[in-house]
């Protein structure tokens, strides 16, 4: 969660037991924005991400505090971008989906690469990058569709569910979904071309491929572009400017999640950056770690 922490629940009991820090590169610890289990591993291995653009995925068998079995980023990822959602194939293959940017298919990870614990894929090894939905506003799932996973989904700010073909990557059909933006896509287990999906909207709506003929609108291209206009275009970038901002204030500074002033006063000084207002910005400083604590965070003098 937004804490930094993973826990793993015993549905039988439903007693909680700590599993992971999930640290930055600063060892810092960050929000959690998706897990996912792979389903080769027996059980074994799970997928983090969150606020930075690193995939990093643990074994069960391992659990070393803040140290995945393994760890990658796709190549040309801007630093500021992160992870907003994974979802694994049953091939072991790995979708990551990035604010302000594309989602990246990562190949299977084989247990000899991950001896090297710190890797990124080439940028031939998977191939794939999907673009032409929106991932600006609110966290994005996305997730693979179809009786062989052979099917891209995901939801975005426009409220459309964007669907391509996994291997070549060509968007093959987006439909409206959500009146608002549409976050969440969830595959049903057994049937597979059933796909059930929520947003802003009160409601979930679920969808079958039942039509007679092809709903593919045919200016397809056209309504993508427009709508990369204008999520992208005049009254947008601030917001994008404010949560890159954020996270990357968050990501490196080490911002203590647990202290909500803290939180509250670092959006005050994100808005005075990006307003100009540099009298009011309070100065940074390094605290001296105390008894309680040991990361030797940053803080933020109080001007009061």
């Amino acid at each position: 969660g937004e804490d930094g922490l993973c826990l793993t629940y015993d549905v039988r009991t439903n007693e909680s037991r700590f599993a992971v820090k999930f640290l930055n590169e600063s060892g810092k610890r960050v929000p959690i924005n998706s897990v996912n289990h792979d389903p080769l591993s027996m059980g074994n291995r799970f997928a983090l991400a969150g606020s930075d653009k690193y995939v990093r995925i643990y074994d069960y068998r391992f659990l070393r505090e803040g140290e995945p079995w393994h760890k990658c980023a796709m190549p040309g990822v801007p630093r500021l971008r992160y992870i907003t959602c994974l979802d694994y194939s049953y091939r072991g293959e790995l979708l990551a989906t990035y604010s302000d940017s594309y989602i990246y298919l990562f190949p299977k990870v084989e247990p000899t690469e991950a001896a090297n614990a710190d890797s990124s894929p080439s940028p031939d090894s998977s191939g794939q990058r999907y673009a032409g939905h929106i991932n600006c506003q609110t966290v994005k799932g996305v997730t693979f569709f179809g009786p062989d996973h052979e099917f891209v989904a995901s939801g975005s700010d426009c409220g459309h569910c964007f669907v391509w073909d996994k291997t070549t990557a060509d968007l093959l059909t987006m439909f409206k979904a959500d009146e608002n933006i549409l976050n969440c896509l969830e595959p049903h287990p057994h049937e597979s071309m059933t796909l059930a999906t929520s947003g802003l909207e009160h409601n979930c709506k679920i969808w079958q491929p039942t039509a007679d003929s092809s709903t593919v609108p045919d200016d397809m291209e056209d309504l993508v572009r427009e709508q990369q206009i204008e999520a992208f275009g005049e009254g947008r970038e601030w917001h994008q400017q404010a949560t890159s901002i954020l996270y990357a204030i968050m990501n490196n500074v080490g911002l203590d999640l647990d202290d909500d002033q803290a939180r509250n006063r670092t959006q005050r000084f994100v808005l005075d950056i990006l307003s100009g207002d540099a009298d009011n910005l309070a100065p940074w400083h390094r605290s001296a770690p105390g008894d309680d604590d040991t990361d030797g965070d940053f803080e933020m003098e109080d001007q009061a």
